[in-house]
């Protein structure tokens, strides 16, 4: 919040004195009233862009109803992280995973297997390390650590930053011991309740929209499938809304022909989030420490 309000702040005030500049010196032929009239256009001016720096580099992590629409794409997504990962991506280009969603998660090669550290609760190991859910051999060391809290982790760095290319989303609504945060994460983040009334246009940075819908129906089945017995992790309370916006669609008859209704994610209200100190998210990357 503080970076936030000082990068805010600076821009306001670069903009403000070029900005008054430059109508300044346009409206130099008419001198008179033209120094107050120059100020308070570039002040306007660099509250303008100050207001709109601020939109378009809000947190794409948190809830609400603001994350999919085309014309609100922009604002849910921090263009300058997108161009920095672009560098972290560049050694994926020459890999590509032909594989549809639906079709389940990659197995792992034994001769991967075999090279894939096991992750640690020592406390004295402090290294620190990346995690690219882009990366193959990322993917496989975090489905490898049975951690619930690490894949919530890594669910969130995968469907906001990084792309699904190797099936990590579905290979963990598979899993038994997967929170119901995490379910509850992928299906309010990207708005469920459209999903729920049969909407089929969910536009994600990183995910085509029919990779989309069938997230969605993987989440419903394992709600009323499999359910959860792990329910520790908690959401942000920003996701409250959007459960209560599912709730409001199935309680008002309005469910969509074909689809399931999520009861077991979204009977009851998620627990505040809890924080894991052992890893963070820094530009969609997962920062490790002491985990591996």
């Amino acid at each position: 919040m503080k970076n936030g309000f000082v990068r805010a702040f600076t821009i306001f005030l670069a903009t403000s004195v070029v900005g008054g500049a430059f109508i300044s010196g346009w409206q130099s032929s008419s001198p008179e009233g033209a120094s107050h009239g120059s100020a308070i256009i570039g002040l306007l001016l660099g509250f303008a862009v100050a207001v709109a720096d601020w939109w378009f580099t809000r947190d794409p992590l948190r809830g609400g109803a603001d994350r999919l629409s085309q014309e609100r794409e922009v604002s849910g997504v921090d263009l300058d992280r997108i161009a920095r990962m672009a560098v972290r991506a560049q050694s994926d280009s020459t890999t590509s995973i032909n594989q549809t969603v639906g079709m389940g998660a990659p197995e792992l090669s034994t001769a991967v297997a075999h090279h894939i550290p096991q992750c640690s609760n020592d406390s004295d190991k402090q290294d620190a390390v990346e995690i690219d859910m882009a990366d193959a051999d990322d993917v496989a060391r975090v489905q490898a650590c049975r951690d619930p809290a690490l894949w919530h982790t890594a669910t969130m760095a995968a469907l906001a930053y990084r792309g699904d290319r190797h099936g990590f989303l579905h290979w963990v609504l598979q899993q038994p011991e997967m929170d119901r945060a995490t379910a509850g994460w992928i299906f309010l983040w990207a708005e469920g309740s459209r999903y729920l009334r049969g909407e089929t246009d969910f536009p994600l940075n990183n995910l085509a929209s029919s990779r989309v819908v069938e997230l969605f129906r993987a989440v419903c089945d394992r709600s009323q499938g499999m359910s959860f017995t792990n329910d520790n992790l908690g959401l942000d309370p920003d996701f409250e809304a959007e459960r209560l916006k599912c709730l409001a669609v199935m309680e008002n008859g309005e469910l969509a022909p074909g689809i399931i209704a999520p009861i077991a994610l979204l009977a009851k209200p998620y627990n505040p989030a809890g924080h894991d100190n052992r890893f963070t998210l820094d530009d969609g990357i997962i920062v490790s420490e002491g985990l591996f």
